[in-house]
């Protein structure tokens, strides 16, 4: 009778990081925009204002103020509360750190256009003024889309009155904007904004003509559209346009997108449906666009659809199913792109990057690193080393029966980890060790396992002395995070039994089950609680 093997967490220990070891280098700068529907009406949304880490930015911008026709503002549309000003400002205070509200976003150009008109535009920026200075901001940002290139003597005026009036406030406030197009006019008012972000992303579609392409890549990698030859949209190339109209680099920041496109079958590629970059069709994909990646991440990743465009500098996610209908491409952003937009900053002497927006890229409690895009680009910065993410599981499956006694135990590598550290156990405290050993590839080979035995193993990945946890998984083909700390299976009935305790809860469930999911080799996992459950 063959062996079984378990798959047990392992607990980190022993690291701590202090918040004080971070000093940014002043060579640019990290702002991110907060977006008001994720701090919630009241601070109680998704990301309350409390669980940012103002350790990482130097600066907020709080999404924000719509324009109106007549001059006023809608604070409420946004979320702009009384109560998420306050809370957002104190504890950006405490940490040293200044926010600014933001007016316009996407849609917003016709109402600019009437409240910045020869009527409207004195009282259009007094409110303006009105609302930074009761709820306590440091700064406006302007947020003008789509800026038309008839707009150019409004905008130019607009924003010339804006900074003058500015001006006279003690401590000055600071004026920044969000752009994507018309360089030619940005750069007439550059020297009035502190900040010039240049919304590098939301760049590719289905539309007649094209080909698949990244949300928000960093290069065109070479690659042109068949249709007219000219490149496709990159970051870089957007950067270029605003350098050749005259606008000084340090006043440019590089966008980072927590967002991501989910390109959806079409007909005509060679793999039937959309599964690269750089495909054409005859007949078009759907695209879903600004999917938070928290939503990537729990609903779409795998490590075997994993794919990194060397070339344009962005990964994906291709997933080529056996229906062509569910092929995907998925654009999104991830450590390692942070990494590199953060690299083009500084190779191009910009002012700096910033990101749209920190609520797409909170996990939900059950990772281990909710905000793991904001520390990638924390610890690039600061020229510190983030925590490898952990390894998942490859084969055999968490409590496999009948595995070979002659067997590899493989699991997907991790970014940027240089060691792994194996143990194999006879019992699920892992007391009693029969491997215990250093790798520097995700897999190990096994061939002194005894038969009609019960073997524990954990894998744990290192980065200069960085170290995470194994993930805890189920026997799916999907990563399942599960707030554990034990897990025992047996055979009763040739079923498992599994036995757990929870961890990391504000409250504990009444109970739990697991059932096999759907006639499939997947489980599910529910929490008991006293009106209601929770599945993973």
């Amino acid at each position: 009778m063959a062996c079984r093997l378990n798959v047990r967490s392992f607990n980190l220990l022993g690291l701590v990081f202090l918040a004080s070891s971070f000093v940014f280098a002043q060579d640019i700068w990290v702002t991110g925009y907060y977006a008001g529907w994720m701090q919630g009406w009241e601070n109680y949304g998704r990301l309350p204002a409390e669980e940012i880490d103002y350790s990482a930015v130097t600066h907020i911008i709080h999404f924000g103020l719509v324009p109106k026709v007549d001059g006023t503002i809608d604070s409420l549309s946004n979320s702009m509360t009384e109560v998420n000003s306050r809370e957002l400002l104190r504890r950006a205070r405490e940490a040293g750190k200044k926010v600014l509200i933001t007016v316009g976003g996407w849609g917003t150009d016709a109402a600019f256009r009437q409240a910045t008109n020869p009527l409207n535009i004195n009282r259009f920026i007094d409110n303006l003024i009105d609302f930074m200075r009761r709820r306590g901001y440091d700064g406006i940002d302007v947020d003008w889309e789509y800026l038309d290139p008839l707009d150019e003597a409004q905008y130019v005026l607009f924003i010339q009155l804006l900074r003058s009036k500015l001006d006279l406030l003690t401590p000055q406030p600071l004026l920044t904007a969000a752009v994507a197009w018309q360089p030619s006019i940005i750069a007439l008012v550059a020297d009035h904004f502190d900040q010039i972000n240049v919304m590098t992303y939301d760049l590719s579609g289905a539309w007649p003509g094209w080909v698949t392409w990244h949300n928000s890549p960093v290069f065109d990698g070479g690659f042109r559209f068949p249709s007219t030859l000219r490149p496709v949209p990159s970051a870089d190339g957007m950067i270029q346009d605003f350098l050749n109209a005259g606008i000084p680099p340090r006043k440019l920041g590089i966008g980072i997108d927590f967002y991501g496109y989910i390109w959806r079958g079409g007909i005509g590629t060679p793999t039937g449906g959309v599964t690269e970059p750089r495909q054409s069709w005859t007949s078009p994909p759907s695209v879903q666009p600004n999917v938070p990646y928290y939503q990537i991440k729990r609903q779409e990743y795998h490590p075997r659809f994993y794919r990194w465009d060397s070339l344009a500098h962005a990964p994906y996610l291709s997933i080529d199913d056996p229906n062509p209908a569910n092929d995907r491409f998925i654009s999104y952003c991830d450590e390692r792109s942070c990494e590199a937009k953060v690299a083009y900053a500084r190779s191009k002497g910009l002012g700096g990057v910033f990101i749209w927006e920190l609520g797409g890229g909170y996990m939900p409690a059950s990772f281990q690193q909710r905000d793991r895009l904001l520390q990638a680009i924390k610890h690039t910065v600061a020229g510190t080393v983030l925590a490898p993410e952990a390894p998942y599981l490859k084969s055999p499956a968490n409590g496999a029966r009948g595995v070979p006694v002659h067997t590899n135990l493989r699991w997907y590598p991790s970014y940027q980890v240089d060691t792994y550290r194996l143990q194999i156990s006879l019992d699920s405290l892992f007391t009693t060790l029969v491997i215990d050993t250093i790798l520097m590839d995700p897999w190990f080979s096994l061939d002194m396992l005894e038969r009609n035995t019960q073997y524990y193993w954990k894998v744990l990945a290192a980065n200069g002395g960085v170290q995470v946890r194994f993930h805890l998984i189920g026997r799916s083909e999907r990563p399942i995070t599960i707030p554990f700390t034990r897990l025992r299976m047996r055979a009763r009935k040739d079923l498992p039994y599994i036995k757990i305790s929870p961890t990391h809860l504000t409250r504990r469930p009444r109970s739990y089950s697991i059932c096999p999911y759907r006639n499939t080799s997947d489980w599910r996992f529910t929490q008991h609680w006293e009106a209601e459950s929770k599945r993973w």
